[in-house]
């Protein structure tokens, strides 16, 4: 309330972190408790990974290996660019990524279920979430008040950079008006990169992202779904 302050050596020697490899790509969410939960990728181990730790009011820790060895993305291949949020309903937290095990890169997600990370309907291996013929990046994660997660990300499937959604249902990934296909949320003839989510309490979708203009100017744009008439 009076000065920002570290968490049991969050910010001195090794940091929250704290491993041989290079952490980078931070990103953080509060739980339920109003506890921290930090995400970032890291390249301790030769192959980088999403890892995550909580802190628990004392210590740092991981939660089922999400700090150490394969982390929370475990896969042989670059997992890079994590974002974070905790389900409401769970106070679990999830976390979506760039994921290098395809052709293309693709968007994965896993969440932490109480004893292990999941996917939800394939997002966590083969070609994850976002299943396009185009490399798929910078992935955004939010939660609506019923618990399920939407992810938007800038994809380059139709040659010009799109930002694209998609929302778990509960049985499979599915675009809302249009948002995984095509011109995406963004719909526009230059490239669409860096996507930011976050929900309405009406648990409508609204993505800001950052478009480069035909002078070489860049502007950030917003939409949101309004579940009639689209984004």
């Amino acid at each position: 309330g009076s000065a920002f302050v570290e968490l049991a050596g969050s910010a001195s020697g090794g940091g929250l972190s704290a491993n041989g490899g290079t952490s980078q790509a931070p990103s953080v969410a509060y739980d339920a408790s109003g506890l921290p939960v930090v995400a970032w990728q890291d390249a301790a181990d030769g192959d980088t990974e999403v890892y995550l730790r909580r802190f628990d009011g004392v210590a740092w820790a991981e939660l089922a290996g999400s700090a150490t060895g394969g982390g929370v993305s475990a896969n042989t291949s670059p997992s890079t660019g994590p974002s974070l949020a905790v389900n409401p309903l769970s106070a679990r937290p999830g976390v979506a990524w760039c994921d290098q095990a395809s052709a293309a890169a693709e968007i994965w997600f896993r969440e932490f279920d109480g004893v292990a990370w999941v996917e939800r309907a394939g997002s966590g291996s083969g070609r994850g979430l976002s299943i396009t013929p185009g490399e798929s990046l910078q992935p955004s994660l939010a939660y609506d008040t019923a618990g399920r997660p939407f992810v938007a990300w800038s994809d380059d499937t139709g040659g010009n950079k799109e930002i694209y959604l998609k929302q778990f249902n509960g049985a499979a990934w599915i675009g809302l008006g249009g948002s995984d296909a095509g011109g995406g949320v963004s719909r526009t003839s230059t490239p669409s990169r860096s996507p930011s989510i976050a929900m309405t309490a009406a648990g409508q979708p609204v993505v800001a992202w950052e478009e480069e203009l035909a002078d070489g100017t860049s502007e950030v744009h917003a939409r949101t779904f309004d579940g009639a008439r689209g984004l």
